[in-house]
């Protein structure tokens, strides 16, 4: 049974279904699932809290497992790119879901990055050679060092706040400029994939729970709506969008997150 909160939502159980199928669709053209318009959306619904974050983070593993399939094969997935941030981000975006705290300063500081961050991938020039593969950065320990300092990072916060953390790793990639436009949009996509996963298993199984697994069922029309519009974005973005359009994309999509995060 849908839950009467989202009944009572504006325009209903499907107005807020149709916002989360574009909020999905947008995201998922650049690699994000939408984690951070979901938790607004749901905020702002008035959904019971406990079940804010678990909700949010089904709807990311849902528009994310397609997207990585998507862009997977589309030939933009670089796993070297992607685990030195993977593989310390796991753990942390676990403990930091378990501990989940009421932390306005943290989502505060955060959006006021992720601000500066969209800024810069506005103002800054594409790498020359956007179009080709750029392989995945420095090699050796300087790549995993760089990564377990900004993948352990992303992962606590990101289990903080109750997000997959990809709207966190794209700008960071862009700004080192290790691959390309959708290289990246996929690393971020499989990040933020496996990321939800391990804080939803830190969310409910913590401090933070409150929620059991089968009352994720009551929220059924709202994983269906993601499931369709991340199909369409993941698509679009893999297969039809330019790199320059995924940038600038991402760098739009980052600054409404920080916003979201700022609402919320």
């Amino acid at each position: 049974m849908t839950p009467d909160v989202l009944a009572a939502a504006p325009g209903g159980v499907w107005g807020l279904a149709a916002l989360f199928f574009l909020v999905a669709l947008v995201y998922a053209s650049v690699g994000f699932g939408g984690g951070s318009s979901y938790l607004a959306l749901l905020t702002l619904a008035a959904v019971p809290l406990p079940a804010v974050a678990p909700v949010a983070l089904v709807c990311n593993v849902i528009v994310v497992a397609g997207g990585s399939w998507q862009f997977v094969r589309a030939g933009h997935f670089d796993g070297p790119l992607l685990l030195p941030f993977l593989v310390p981000a796991l753990p942390a975006a676990y403990a930091g879901a378990r501990h989940r705290l009421d932390v306005p300063d943290l989502a505060a500081w955060t959006a006021a990055a992720l601000l500066v961050s969209a800024a810069v991938l506005l103002l800054r020039p594409a790498p020359r050679a956007d179009d080709a593969a750029s392989g995945a950065g420095p090699a050796g320990l300087r790549r995993w060092g760089v990564g377990a300092a900004v993948g352990g990072a992303i992962g606590g916060v990101a289990g903080v706040i109750g997000i997959g953390g990809g709207i966190f790793l794209a700008p960071a990639l862009h700004l080192l400029r290790w691959g390309t436009a959708k290289q990246i949009a996929a690393a971020a996509s499989v990040f933020i994939l496996a990321n939800s996963l391990a804080g939803l298993a830190g969310g409910l199984t913590g401090q933070a729970g409150g929620m059991e697994p089968a009352d994720l069922l009551a929220y059924a029309p709202l994983f269906v709506a993601v499931l369709a519009g991340g199909q369409v974005g993941s698509r679009l973005g893999a297969w039809r969008f330019s790199p320059t359009l995924v940038r600038r994309l991402t760098a739009g999509v980052v600054a409404v997150a920080a916003v979201n995060l700022l609402l919320r």
